[in-house]
């Protein structure tokens, strides 16, 4: 090795691991938690407190869609019951049982935020790895950078969004494919696909198409390992899908089917989001990018890990636009709703989306304490412990008008508290 390669060597490293390590860092010096991201470690801690959480019970700690108020016309959307918000229907029990797990070995809320930082980083370092393997070092290093710095990507590594966790797991089960490493890939592939059902679609069509288009190729990947490596995640996976969907009949989709103006409302939205750029910005950005993925593919650059990635960035991008026509799929930051009381912190007193300070109990009922100081986000103490709050803002319920002091319901009936003041409003 010659002293220029190892100071490349020593400076690529030094370089991928402040990518990497970014996130982690960016997470224990603010601990910002906003969007569905603290909604995700609270679901995480109400399944490992109530496992039947994962499969039908409701989440005793969420009345974020409000109570049936009297009378009905205050709520002519229908959008008011005394139910409490279900699991998202993509959602499968890995993510969840492993943020559980974390919260109930350490009972520390700062090792939980920490979870996904640590996977983005390991995404940050598998493309690296990746792209060495393939395509060469300076193709590594540079996809890397690319990846660690590029906006959606970069602002959600320090949160607690899964899409890393789902990105490092269907990234290893991809390259373990390519690789022929059968068992590896079959695992890697079924976990992906047991933290979110939807990657049962995206992990085998890759890896099947890949197969698929190489058959003509000098070395074409065999029909047994193909076989294995993706039959064996869909097996595995038949049992929840057959439970959740067909037996407890959980819906497969947030708000129905795909509709074509909710995909002209929102495409252009996530692809301003994607980029943090204006429409225009983001499209001449977009197509700077796909332009020499295009480029690459044609040309079979890296052979069988060109057009898997071909393969992977056509797939994704279905996704993408199926997911844009989907009602209620949408991550944008206008709306999520993720008020859930159980989401605060019970030593910090963060609030999940605007960082509503701690309130007080004021014995007249005009301030609320969010914090519980016992190690438990459940007992989420109310007026006279009744925990009748709830919402972004805390949706009141009318039948605890005397407890807060007032006595005409049909205003109570919609009340809020106001995340700033604590006043009933």
């Amino acid at each position: 090795m010659t002293p220029r390669t190892a100071r490349w060597l020593d400076l690529r490293l030094v370089l991928i691991s402040a990518l990497a390590g970014q996130y982690v860092a960016l997470q224990l010096l603010t601990g910002v938690q906003y969007w569905d991201s603290p909604r995700n470690l609270h679901w995480g801690i109400v399944a490992q407190e109530l496992p039947r959480f994962l499969i039908d019970a409701e989440n005793p700690y969420d009345r974020v869609n409000g109570f049936p108020p009297d009378p009905v016309s205050l709520a002519p959307a229908g959008l008011a019951h005394g139910r409490s918000g279900p699991l998202h229907p993509w959602w499968g029990p890995l993510y969840l049982m492993m943020f559980g797990a974390v919260w109930r070995l350490s009972g520390s809320y700062t090792l939980l935020q920490a979870v996904v930082p640590v996977a983005a980083g390991g995404v940050v370092i598998l493309t690296c790895a990746f792209g060495s393997r393939f395509i060469g070092q300076r193709g590594g290093v540079l996809a890397a950078a690319l990846l660690a710095l590029f906006p959606v990507f970069r602002e959600h590594g320090p949160l607690s969004f899964v899409e890393p966790l789902s990105a490092l797991l269907v990234m290893g089960a991809l390259w373990a494919f390519l690789e022929q490493r059968t068992w590896l890939a079959a695992l890697c592939g079924t976990l992906a696909m047991y933290g979110k059902i939807d990657l049962a679609f995206l992990y085998p069509g890759v890896a099947g198409l890949t197969w698929l288009l190489q058959l003509r190729g000098e070395r074409p990947l065999p029909v047994r390992h193909m076989l294995l490596a993706i039959g064996i995640p869909v097996l595995a996976l038949a049992p929840w899908v057959l439970l959740i969907y067909g037996i407890i009949g959980r819906p497969t989709t947030v708000g129905g089917g795909a509709q074509i103006d909710v995909f002209l409302t929102i495409a252009p939205q996530m692809l301003e989001q994607m980029f943090t750029l204006p429409l225009t910005l983001a499209t001449v950005m977009l197509l700077f990018l796909l332009a020499p993925a295009v480029l690459a593919v044609a040309r079979g650059s890296a052979g069988m890990a060109t057009t898997m990635l071909g393969v992977w960035m056509a797939l994704g991008l279905v996704v993408l636009l199926v997911y844009s026509a989907l009602p209620g799929a949408s991550n944008k930051s206008t709306g999520v709703h993720s008020g859930i009381a159980g989401t605060l912190h019970p030593d910090r007193c963060r609030s999940d989306a605007v960082g509503s300070p701690c309130a007080s109990d004021h014995a007249d009922g005009h301030f609320y304490r969010f914090c519980d100081r016992e190690r438990h986000w459940g007992g989420v103490p109310g007026v006279a412990g009744t925990g009748d709050i709830c919402g972004d803002a805390g949706v009141v319920s009318a039948a605890r008008c005397a407890t807060w002091g007032h006595s005409d319901r049909s205003v109570l009936a919609g009340g809020f508290i106001h995340p700033s003041t604590g006043d009933l409003v």
